[in-house]
Order: structure tokens, then C-alpha cells, then sequence
């Protein structure tokens, strides 16, 4: 499936914040009833992120992995979140220009049935066969993450620092980058993150950052605060919850 551009950005500023599947694979406990929580690693996202258009996607997102970090799709059982039980759907990776389907399963919910919003509580509940829940809750960020300020051209030798507005600085600064060149007239994308100090406010990029891969003509820079909540302790090491606000914007390179 070939998609534009536009759409690409959006949806591989989605996948950045959740994180790019690995070489996974459907674990063996998708075939069995599971009533053991400790077989299972939970990690739970709620994401927003705007783009450079303005355009916002959401996630609000269960990955449910065995110790081995292959997908759990619930034989018997199912996750909700707010009392809203959450589908099943099937991830994709992003390779220039196409979207590929992995048939890895994953849990979402519609964006028309629960939104993403700054100082809001979602509580997700796993069931699993044996009809016993286990929770986990993240209350997100009291703000959005503000502006983002970079210029909408930059020369590709010279140093380049992206500013943006804190809103509370309690939470860990990462800035996702993703720079595109051209390689025998195909798009190739070059994906890299930093992380700030909290509170953070601006970082410099030096100009060997937009020399190393030859012709360069565009990076996207995203910068995302990350909460951290409680996830049940039944559940196996590496369990996690997160709510990831983010701004991006996109720098042509001359």
C-alpha cells in the first residue's frame, strides 16, 4: 500500500512514540487460556501528538507480550479502559514508502470513543480466563506540550537549536528526529532520539547532524514529555504504563 507523505509523517510520528515493533513474533499463549498474570508483559500507552499542520493523532494502546517479547492476543479474556472494552487490531511497520502489515495483534480503541486529554485519568483493566482484572492507571499531564519553534528552512553546515514552550517541567524530555534523504531517487528515512534533561527548553543540533547522510532535504523534529503510572505488580517485569504528549515540526534542509 503506497500512501503521501503527508500521511506517512503522521503515522511514523505515531509509531516513534509508541515504539517500532522489533522482529516479533505471535507468542505460543495466544492458543491457551491464561489465568497466570506473570506470564504476561503489559505495556499500556495514551498518546496525542501534533504535527507540523496541525493535524493530531491519538493512541490509546495495550501490547500485551510473553517473557520472550513476542505479542499476546487473549485467547480467553480481554483489556478495556475507562469501561470502554478495546479492540483488537494488527500492527504495521513503516518501510519508505509503504506500509506494511505485520499481523502482530495489539489493543486500541476508536478515537471517537475515548479521547486523548491533558489531565484525565485512564484506568485499564486486563481480564483474563479465569475472569480475574488486573489494573493499571495513568493520570495524564496537566498541559499539552506547547509550541515548538524551529525555522521552516535551514542551511544543512550551520548549527540548528529547536526551542519549545514547558509547561511543567516534572516530566523527561525526548526529541524524536527523523531525517529523509534521497537514495537512487527513493525516499530513505534515518530515525534518531535525545533525551533533555526535565524542564528542558531548547537543544542544539550541530551541522554535521544534517550532513551525515547525503542529501538530506527535510527533517522532522518531535519533542515529547513522558509520565509514567502504576501498573499491577502481578504482572511480569518490564511492565509499564505511559501517557506521551508531543509537537513536531518539519525543517527543509538546503
Amino acid at each position: 500500500m503506497r500512501i503521501s507523505n503527508s500521511k506517512i509523517r503522521l503515522i511514523l510520528l505515531s509509531l516513534l512514540l509508541v515504539g517500532l515493533s522489533n522482529c516479533t513474533q505471535i507468542s505460543p499463549l495466544s492458543d491457551v487460556p491464561i489465568e497466570d498474570p506473570s506470564l504476561i508483559r503489559a505495556k499500556l500507552y495514551v498518546s496525542k501528538a501534533v504535527n507540523s499542520n496541525g493535524g493530531t493523532a491519538q493512541a490509546i494502546y495495550a501490547r500485551l507480550e510473553d517473557k520472550n517479547g513476542d505479542r499476546i492476543e487473549l485467547e480467553q479474556g480481554s483489556v478495556s479502559v475507562n469501561g470502554l472494552i478495546m479492540q483488537v487490531s494488527r500492527e504495521v511497520n513503516f518501510v519508505p514508502p509503504f506500509i506494511i502489515n505485520t499481523n502482530l495483534p495489539y489493543y486500541t480503541i476508536s478515537e471517537g470513543r475515548l479521547s486523548v486529554l491533558p489531565d484525565s485519568t485512564y484506568a485499564f483493566k486486563i481480564t483474563l480466563a479465569d475472569n480475574k482484572e488486573y489494573s493499571a492507571t495513568i493520570h495524564t499531564q496537566e498541559n499539552d506540550l506547547n509550541a515548538l519553534h524551529v525555522p521552516s528552512n535551514h542551511r544543512r553546515t550551520q548549527p540548528l537549536t529547536v526551542k519549545w514552550v514547558v509547561a511543567d517541567g516534572r516530566y523527561p524530555i525526548r526529541i524524536y528526529t527523523v531525517r529523509w534523504s534521497k537514495e537512487n531517487g527513493q525516499d530513505r528515512i534515518h530515525s534518531a532520539s535525545f533525551d533533555v534533561n526535565s524542564g528542558g527548553g531548547e537543544f542544539t543540533f550541530s551541522g554535521n547532524f544534517f550532513t551525515e547522510f547525503p542529501d538530506t532535504y527535510r527533517v522532522d523534529f518531535t519533542v515529547s514529555s513522558r509520565k509514567e503510572g502504576q501498573v499491577d505488580a502481578a504482572f511480569a517485569g518490564g511492565s509499564h504504563i505511559s501517557s506521551v504528549f508531543s509537537v513536531s515540526k518539519s525543517v527543509e534542509i538546503q
